[in-house]
């Protein structure tokens, strides 16, 4: 795509290039976080993650282009000179879903990738999805289409299966304090080389997958109706400080407004395949 196509190319519809609150879809595996970029915001997210500027070219890192694939765990320093729609797609953990897209993509370093190939056919996707308000399977369908990504069952059968098993735990589970010495003893291996296999399988240590995980249930418990601060208990928490502290992390400080719109927030928490 040339530079001209890049710094042109905006939002469809006149409701998308309007709209400043944030939206967050969340599958069972996959997502989107989408709202406005103005000036610089840090984030660090508990998975690969696709990050896309909808109308306008944005600066990560030190780099500046359309689209950037950042390994879980990485920090990112995102900037916009102007108010930029932005979107995160937010990928399945491990490592075929970003060895996916990155072969795509331009390399940068080994944890971050730009300028993806297909990345007119997903803005256009994604933008079309937040205008319609569509349902959080059709959004991750058409990521996937796009993308050309495998079911997230497929994936898992490609981890190590303590590993495999481990996420599916935290997945069930993530408001349960994780029994590492029960685990690592069937396993047959020590805790550290526990946490070493799990982090090597998915660029992330056990506490921080499972603190993603928490943060997840606790939006789809506040989605479901009921209050926040029963939510934050149900998902793991132990203060609404610590809840918002990590929804910062993940998000910026702009998805706060989330908890003041529930209609903003699309979830599917039992997608068997997204």
């Amino acid at each position: 795509m040339s530079a001209f196509d890049k710094q042109q190319l905006a939002p469809r519809t006149k409701e998308v290039a309007e709209a400043t609150e944030p939206m967050l879809y969340l599958s069972n595996t996959r997502g989107v976080y989408a709202d406005v970029l103005n000036g610089r915001r840090t984030i660090c997210q508990s998975c690969p993650s696709l990050v896309l500027g909808l109308d306008g070219v944005l600066t990560l890192n030190g780099k500046t282009t359309r689209s950037f694939l950042v390994k879980a765990g990485t920090r990112m320093q995102l900037t916009a000179m102007k108010p930029c729609h932005v979107a995160i797609v937010l990928l399945d953990i491990g490592d075929i879903d970003y060895a996916t897209v990155a072969g795509s993509m331009c390399a940068g370093t080994p944890a971050l990738f730009h300028d993806y190939k297909y990345e007119t056919a997903l803005i256009h996707t994604i933008t079309d999805a937040l205008e319609s308000r569509v349902s959080i399977t059709e959004m991750i369908k058409g990521l996937l289409r796009v993308i050309s990504l495998p079911p997230q069952q497929k994936q898992m059968a490609l981890i190590d299966a303590g590993v495999s098993g481990l996420l599916a735990f935290i997945r069930l589970n993530p408001a349960v304090e994780l029994p590492l010495k029960s685990i690592a003893k069937v396993e047959s291996m020590t805790i550290q080389a526990l946490e070493a296999r799990f982090y090597q399988a998915t660029g992330l240590t056990i506490e921080a997958y499972q603190w993603w995980r928490r943060l997840f249930e606790t939006i789809y418990h506040f989605r479901d109706g009921i209050s926040l601060n029963k939510a934050i208990v149900k998902g793991g928490f132990h203060s609404t400080a610590r809840f918002k502290q990590h929804l910062v992390i993940h998000f910026g400080k702009e998805s706060l407004h989330l908890m003041h719109q529930r209609s903003n927030i699309v979830m599917n928490r039992f997608g068997k395949t997204l």
